[in-house]
């Protein structure tokens, strides 16, 4: 009525607008929220300064570097993959796997996936969790060194053999598959992750060359100082504290 009042409808034009129906949307709940890893991160990252109530219903914006397609992309892959390779019913636990895609001209993380499964909200991140890194320190640590020195190249031969006597007389470190090679090359016994050469290369580059190139090239946060530390052969086959 007041816009008939003021000139800007007719009466006529407000009687059939007043005839019109309503359509109403609902406005339904979500029941949980897209691209859970990488918003579980973002959380967690910001628990340390706000609130979890702040940042879920404290009307933020946070900005970020994900990209949904690569996330959904990356998910799949990792649910695929193991689920091709160990079916969930194989065994319990179930094996599990993680990946985190990176733009590598800007280093902006694009997609971050912390299991098979997102079972429940913010469930342990394999992927930013910190544990051992077993084998996978070795491209990390002594073999760049070497290869970096010059004194090496991928086609450089290692005798693959225990030479390393314990104090209690024993041999270490042992392969897993308790095979040893004989005289093979870096690109061979990085290929099969082989335990001896690995030990054997980082004693010959020297603990603190390893060290430093997995601390300040890769960014591992290993200990350098103190009672129990990793500045040692253990190193070289991922024995972390």
């Amino acid at each position: 009525q007041n816009m008939v009042a003021v000139g800007d409808i007719t009466a006529k034009q407000a009687k059939a607008a007043y005839a019109e129906p309503l359509h109403l949307q609902n406005n339904a709940v979500s029941q949980g929220y897209p691209d859970p890893w990488f918003l579980d991160y973002v959380i967690t990252s910001l628990r340390g300064r706000i609130s979890l109530q702040e940042i879920m219903n404290g009307g933020l914006r946070i900005y970020t570097t994900l990209d949904p397609r690569v996330q959904t992309i990356a998910q799949n892959a990792v649910t695929g993959i193991m689920q091709q390779n160990f079916p969930s019913t194989a065994a319990i636990p179930e094996p599990q796997a993680a990946a985190v895609v990176m733009d590598p001209h800007n280093g902006y993380v694009l997609a971050i996936v912390g299991g098979r499964t997102h079972p429940v909200a913010l469930p342990m991140d394999r992927a930013v969790e910190p544990y051992q890194t077993g084998s996978a320190i070795k491209p990390l640590a002594e073999y760049p060194v070497a290869i970096q020195s010059g004194k090496f190249t991928s086609a450089t031969v290692l005798d693959d053999g225990p030479w390393y006597r314990l104090p209690s007389g024993k041999f270490w470190p042992k392969n897993d598959t308790n095979l040893y090679y004989g005289r093979i090359t870096l690109r061979h016994s990085l290929a099969i992750s082989d335990n001896n050469n690995s030990v054997h290369l980082l004693d010959l580059v020297g603990v603190n060359a390893g060290f430093n190139m997995a601390t300040q090239k890769f960014g591992l946060p290993l200990v350098g100082s103190g009672p129990a530390n990793d500045r040692n052969l253990a190193m070289g086959i991922g024995g972390l504290t």
